[in-house]
């Protein structure tokens, strides 16, 4: 089953030679100063009476810990301090639903999801995080949903092997992936420095099985980073999603960069585009260096439209 692949000359008075697109207002440009109304300070879910916040304001200047069975954010703007993290512990769910999360000053942590721990996160907008979504591999419910990470060194990454024959519930639709401006300063300890724009949208380390996007439901599009999806060691399906404007920044801790699915250390990658005509939506647009990458893995791609720019002086 072919791909086709499209050429696009433009001139050079047309073309920016900035990495970043768009320019737009971040979250703390338009929430920063909202009034707070729920300052979390070494706070944890068990210390209220309720198993929801809805509609607050919320600081979170270092750890907040889900430690009771459920625990909801719902329809609320969380600001997150240099450094700050939200931690799943394991056998805990946390939902996370039509909210915005950043930072103001310097990046922020991460949301941890322990091992066993479950993750609901749907209709939300997360901006500034190093890795905004870090779950380990044997947290057996991840759905993430109509999404859009925006401004992270990683979106979502995936980390720590465990047995194949595990059995787990992953979703992973509907998502925006981008950078429209460059990211804020490391927090203190933060390793590695960041550069300006987002190093990955999904990263995937050892994960048995995993599909990424769903016919049917909305794409996950991956805009504006160094690489769209880096797969290590993971049996991976892709399918509905697209990658624009994939920016080569050299070589970036030791990754290839400027490529939209990138399958290394054996690695099992089956990708499905959008089509191959002509007429066809791009499933890769403008990845600077390839649309895919395979090093000692094995990959089948099929049903793409490749569209290349090439700037003419």
């Amino acid at each position: 089953m072919k791909s086709i692949i499209t050429l696009l000359l433009l001139s050079s008075s047309l073309f920016s030679n900035s990495k970043l697109y768009g320019q737009e207002l971040t979250l703390c440009e338009i929430h920063g100063q909202d009034p707070i109304n729920n300052y979390l300070v070494n706070s944890s879910s068990s210390q209220f009476l309720t198993n929801t916040l809805s509609n607050q304001v919320i600081y979170l200047p270092g750890t907040f810990t889900v430690n009771t069975s459920q625990f909801t954010f719902d329809n609320c703007v969380i600001k997150m301090a240099s450094g700050a993290k939200i931690l799943i512990d394991p056998a805990k769910k946390l939902t996370i639903t039509n909210c915005k999360i950043f930072s103001c000053t310097d990046m922020w942590k991460e949301i941890t999801v322990s091992a066993s721990a479950k993750l609901q996160l749907p209709d939300s907008e997360i901006e500034d995080g190093q890795y905004a979504v870090h779950s380990s591999i044997n947290a057996p419910i991840l759905n993430i949903t109509n999404n859009r990470f925006n401004r992270n060194h990683v979106s979502i990454y995936m980390s720590n092997k465990i047995p194949a024959q595990t059995s787990f519930n992953y979703n992973i639709y509907g998502n925006v992936f981008d950078c429209t401006s460059s990211l804020n300063s490391p927090y203190p300890t933060q390793s590695p420095v960041p550069a300006q724009i987002s190093f990955v949208g999904i990263w995937l380390q050892g994960v048995p099985a995993i599909s990424i996007g769903l016919n049917g439901a909305g794409l996950n599009e991956f805009i504006n980073q160094m690489i769209g999806i880096l797969s290590e060691g993971t049996f991976a399906v892709v399918t509905a999603s697209t990658f624009k404007n994939i920016s080569f920044n050299g070589l970036y801790e030791g990754y290839d960069t400027g490529i939209g699915i990138s399958a290394l250390n054996n690695s099992y990658l089956m990708e499905k585009g959008l089509g191959n005509q002509t007429s066809s939506s791009p499933t890769f647009d403008n990845c600077e260096s390839l649309a895919i990458f395979s090093s000692s893995s094995v990959v089948r791609c099929f049903f793409n439209r490749i569209v290349i720019l090439e700037v003419m002086a």
